[in-house]
């Protein structure tokens, strides 16, 4: 259903758009301007339609994260899809939690007295994203710690157009400390038989980490291996480059802005 629902959507989408362009111009089987204008109008209301319907929990998917994932996906105000995709799953809950991370600041700032706006800008001079995802059923937290690249990757189409980098360090009652890489755009070769990752450290050596794809085929999220060794190092750390080899692109590198991540 929501494989229809979505050809469907693009149906419309197209039919948008040859209307509006028919305004301009007509052409095909538009022959009049208004002709244009109500097939623009009807499309445009079919798509809307459409997209007010929610989608359908998959069965591999549990009613508790199923819940969490609609949760953040409207609150990121994202696409209907959003919940089927873990990647944009990922990219609202960073959303959501710098939105509160930045409504947390703002309040702290505001709070004190003049005479401390300095040091409250201190405390908060930090690009990590801290979250946490409660599962009710279990009883279980997960925890977040997440930063953006300061940089773009440029690739050739159709992942054309800059791709920011992302880490998430993770730790979860079943799998403990993880640590993600992350792109919004591109395909790590890192795949499930692994491979390596190079990593830099403000002005130290380059250290070799392994790194191993996701177990369902997601290409633009790795795990970085030796998860304790990494994050120790980012704690102590103001500056990483990371470099990775991307699928037809070669190896690329990120640079992170990882200064006072605060996580025991």
């Amino acid at each position: 259903m929501n494989t229809i629902i979505t050809a469907v959507q693009f149906i419309a989408a197209a039919a948008v758009l040859y209307g509006l362009a028919s305004l301009v111009k007509p052409f095909w089987r538009v022959k009049k301007r208004w002709q244009g204008a109500v097939l623009a109008g009807v499309s445009l209301a079919v798509f809307g339609g459409l997209n007010s319907i929610p989608v359908t929990r998959p069965s591999s998917v549990s009613e508790a994260e199923w819940n969490e994932r609609v949760r953040l996906c409207t609150e990121a105000n994202a696409t209907r899809t959003c919940p089927l995709e873990k990647a944009d799953v990922d990219a609202a809950r960073a959303k959501s939690a710098k939105a509160a991370a930045d409504a947390k600041a703002a309040a702290q700032t505001a709070g004190e007295p003049s005479g401390n706006n300095q040091q409250g800008t201190s405390q908060n001079a930090t690009k990590w994203v801290y979250s946490e995802d409660k599962d009710d059923m279990r009883g279980t937290v997960t925890r977040h710690a997440q930063i953006v690249s300061e940089n773009k990757l440029d690739f050739a189409f159709p992942y054309n157009g800059g791709s920011k980098g992302g880490i998430d360090v993770r730790q979860r009652s079943q799998d403990g400390l993880q640590v993600l890489l992350s792109v919004t755009k591109g395909q790590f070769t890192c795949s499930a038989m692994g491979g390596r990752i190079a990593a830099k450290f403000d002005n130290g050596p380059v250290q070799n980490f392994s790194c191993e794809g996701a177990s369902d085929g997601t290409t633009h999220i790795v795990f970085v291996g030796s998860p304790q060794k990494f994050v120790a190092a980012l704690k102590r750390s103001k500056t990483l480059i990371l470099e990775a080899e991307f699928f037809q692109a070669g190896r690329k590198q990120l640079t992170f802005d990882v200064q006072g991540l605060n996580w025991k």
